[in-house]
């Protein structure tokens, strides 16, 4: 009898592991952690590294030249006298002094690092319209674990890779890793927490994650690939790639609690075609598209005074996030517009690296206000407009962030050089000045789903008054 019992009680206690929601939220939290430090921790590896292999080839190419039959029998002649050996070494650092100076004049080298770069916005951005529906069909967890083992190879390779090739195909790779990932995760947290305010709090520490990544990730792989080698920022994530991907296989599937029947998920298309859901997609490309202007228009010594732009990102988000989610969310993405555009519209302004600190508190402050609105916003307007399945609507979320990382590395040094980093940075102010407005039409969309009426799917507003009337 005791002995059953105890059966039952580790049944239990097993089965309230895998539906527990603070080990989801960690492990998606980690997941994009993990994506987005191997995202910017490759920033400062991969000009270097790849200067290395390019200056290889050319040593290699150089050295097969002087020992061609022509020239390895002059070389001969030459080693009959006494300094042939010093003519020797003269002809081959002759000819590696023209590599060196060959590699330093050849302008395609930023080129093809920012191709390097943006191939993995690229597929991920062509990726992410199947992922949605991938998930709907074949699961959440499955395609979150197939990321993972994508984000592992991806990593091995960027560890291995001695060539361009190779870790082309590395950071494509990554691309889709991060489709899978990003978009289930942020999918899976809408499903499971289906209350609004705690939904939008376990966004918010999700968030963070992401967040901490992109903080973290160039002072990371720049210390470890100086002190530890090349190979060791990439073999430490894949370790903790797999200690979070053990931890997704004892997470259960979530499922919708009280419908039976299958709901079928609203299109990928039909989405993208809703208004509101428009609104807030375009919000969520603004952030990355003018931050990447931003920084390219800068020198590495300026870019320095950036730190301070992800330190408020992170103080808000962790730290002062349940006192903003007071405030309504349409009101935080309006608020977080303006900040952007006045942020923008400063930096002509600054004359060195330390007046860039202010505006860049103030863009940190902007972009978390506008990601903790944007995120819960998406999974409450699909409750209320659509079918309560939430991946094609975070891969509209993510495509909008892939096609902002993907243009604005190509169209930041034409349009400065073409118009000037003055024109830049107040035609990019002037187009935050005129979205910010639209965030006013999310106060209270319009429901169009008959399933769920306003009891079971509340406006912001009217959640907010509740939760006051509580307090």
């Amino acid at each position: 009898m005791n002995g059953q019992n105890d059966e039952n009680d580790f049944v239990t206690n097993n089965q309230s592991w895998r539906e527990s929601k603070s080990l989801l939220l960690i492990t998606v939290a980690i997941a994009l952690f993990l994506d987005n430090i191997l995202v910017s921790a490759v920033v400062p590896i991969l000009p270097q590294h790849l200067r290395e292999i390019e200056l290889a080839a050319q040593a290699r190419s150089s050295f097969e030249t002087i020992y061609q039959p022509s020239n390895l029998t002059e070389v001969l002649k030459n080693a009959e006298s006494s300094n042939s050996s010093s003519t020797l070494s003269s002809e081959i650092m002759s000819n590696k002094s023209f590599a060196y100076t060959k590699n330093e004049n050849i302008s395609s080298e930023g080129t093809k690092f920012g191709f390097l770069l943006g191939s993995k916005p690229l597929l991920q951005l062509i990726a992410n319209p199947f992922v949605g529906s991938l998930a709907y069909r074949f699961g959440y967890r499955r395609i979150m674990l197939t990321g993972f083992v994508l984000l592992f190879f991806s990593t091995l390779l960027f560890a291995y890779g001695e060539s361009y090739e190779i870790l082309f195909f590395a950071r494509s790779l990554q691309g889709l890793a991060s489709s899978c990932t990003s978009v289930t995760g942020m999918a899976t947290l809408a499903k499971r927490f289906t209350v609004d305010k705690k939904r939008q709090n376990a966004m918010r520490i999700a968030m963070g994650g992401i967040a901490l990544g992109l903080s973290l990730g160039p002072p990371y792989g720049g210390a470890s690939y100086q002190y530890l080698g090349k190979k060791s920022p990439f073999l430490m994530l894949c370790g903790l790639t797999l200690i979070d991907g053990c931890m997704l296989l004892i997470i259960s599937e979530p499922k919708t609690s009280g419908q039976k029947e299958q709901v079928k998920q609203t299109s990928f298309f039909k989405l993208i075609r809703d208004p509101y859901i428009l609104i807030t997609a375009v919000a969520e490309a603004t952030l990355p598209l003018w931050m990447w202007d931003t920084m390219k228009s800068t020198r590495l010594q300026v870019g320095l005074a950036f730190v301070s732009n992800p330190i408020c990102f992170i103080l808000i988000m962790n730290v002062l996030g349940k006192l903003f989610l007071r405030f309504p969310r349409w009101l935080l993405i309006v608020i977080g517009g303006i900040f952007s555009g006045l942020c923008l519209a400063l930096y002509p302004f600054c004359q060195d690296m330390y007046q860039i600190i202010a505006p860049s508190c103030i863009m940190g402050i902007g972009a978390a206000l506008m990601e903790l609105a944007l995120m819960p916003e998406f999974a409450h307007l699909v409750d209320i407009r659509h079918t309560a399945e939430y991946g094609n609507v975070y891969a509209i979320s993510d495509v909008a962030v892939c096609l902002g990382l993907w243009i604005a590395p190509s169209s930041a040094g034409f349009l400065y050089q073409r118009i000037g980093f003055n024109a830049v940075m107040f035609g990019s102010a002037f187009i935050c000045f005129l979205y910010a407005p639209l965030g006013y039409f999310l106060k209270n969309p319009p429901a169009r789903n008959k399933q769920r009426d306003s009891s079971e799917a509340p406006t912001t507003d009217k959640l907010l008054e509740e939760e006051n009337l509580r307090r």
